[in-house]
């Protein structure tokens, strides 16, 4: 980490980042090999802790439209997961756990967070490419990247309580609804904070593949 960190990080960027991996490769090992009973609860912090760290190393440096879609962001997905639960057609039919949290009318208050972490590391990600993509393409490959992600998010989610579907596992519909969601919140992003530039992001995105992957791997 120490030589990734001269080499990649800014100076301002460091601190952030080495708690970003400590957190995500402690709790990786935490829950994969459950060595502390209730350590799935602390969820709802690491979700917060982990937006914070993006907030304070967005650049350029966090303004009005960034805290803009951030809450933005929160209220689409919450209120996306809101029709997803009660209304049953969205996503399919599926309930959630206590694991994450207090929960207004069914639906974990913290979920809103967990959408602006997936969707700040994928669309911050493609920011840091050094090519000059189209913003519509932006929107169509983060769009895909967020389902391809929920597809490895699923298995564990279930594992841990987080959610729980009817019929056992996630139905097709899940995907296509996350594709639905996943469009409208890449539009977003794009639209009130197009340039962006944050190593975090990539960084991020990286350790949420290895975190829901070796939990698949281990379960």
């Amino acid at each position: 980490m120490t030589a990734f960190a001269k080499t990649y990080l800014a100076p301002r960027e460091r601190l952030p980042a080495m708690l970003l991996v400590s957190s995500y490769l402690f709790g990786t090992v935490m829950l994969a090999h459950h060595l502390v009973d209730g350590f799935v609860y602390l969820t709802a912090l690491h979700l917060l802790f982990t937006t914070g760290l993006l907030v304070i190393t967005h650049r350029p440096r966090p303004t009005v439209s960034l805290y803009g879609w951030l809450l933005a962001c929160a209220l689409l997905g919450w209120s996306a997961e809101y029709i997803g639960v009660h209304g049953k057609w969205l996503f399919g039919e599926y309930v959630y756990g206590d694991v994450l949290g207090p929960k207004v009318f069914g639906i974990p208050l913290v979920i809103g967070i967990n959408w602006v972490v997936v969707v700040y590391a994928v669309c911050g990600t493609l920011n840091m490419l050094p090519l000059r993509i189209p913003r519509l393409l932006k929107v169509l490959v983060s769009s895909l990247c967020l389902v391809l992600l929920d597809v490895l998010i699923e298995p564990v989610a279930i594992q841990l309580d987080y959610w729980t579907w009817a019929s056992g596992d996630p139905p097709l519909q899940n995907y296509l609804g996350w594709l639905v969601i996943s469009l409208l919140q890449s539009v977003l992003f794009y639209l009130l904070i197009p340039y962006t530039e944050n190593r975090l992001a990539p960084l991020l995105l990286v350790l949420q593949v290895i975190f829901f992957g070796y939990l698949t791997l281990q379960s």
